[in-house]
């Protein structure tokens, strides 16, 4: 079974957030489930939404198979996923937060209910790479914390 690299799309849930979340991805010409998606170089992604009826936000997360990452090329890497990331977030204005791990981030935010608690630096610094909108309706900005974990080749 291959390691996946997810990215955690995190907003804030309303009455449509869903809805938005689905809009975007088809979009993208993403939906719930396995995808093909040469987003993501011809790679077969998974996208699963969580719908955690007691939190107060919605997260959409993309699996991706045996991404690896160079520490002399990590920057250019990057690009993809920001590109990605970029356009999640153009597409909704409420979207808050992209998180980004190796198979962690159902086990770091499974335990966060409100989406406030993303706002804190020693929950985020346990994520390699993050996305977050600081500015209402403009993109967000990356943070990277390779001590977080071993994300390199």
């Amino acid at each position: 079974m291959p390691e996946y690299f997810d990215i955690s799309i995190i907003g804030k849930k309303t009455n449509t957030s869903k809805s938005q979340m689905d809009t975007c991805l088809i979009q993208l010409g993403l939906f719930e489930g396995e995808n093909k998606s040469e987003l993501f170089e011809g790679k077969q992604i998974i996208v699963s939404y969580f719908d955690d009826e007691d939190s107060d936000f919605d997260e959409i997360s993309i699996s991706i198979p045996e991404q690896r990452f160079n520490k002399e090329t990590f920057k250019s890497e990057l690009n993809l996923f920001t590109n990605f990331v970029n356009r999640c977030f153009e597409c909704n204005p409420n979207l808050q937060y992209a998180l980004c791990s190796y198979e962690l981030n159902g086990y770091l935010i499974g335990q966060v209910k409100k989406i406030q608690n993303f706002n804190n630096d020693i929950f985020l610094k346990q994520f390699p790479i993050i996305y977050k909108r600081l500015v209402p309706l403009k993109l967000p900005t990356l943070e990277t914390n390779t001590e977080a974990q071993d994300i390199f080749v």
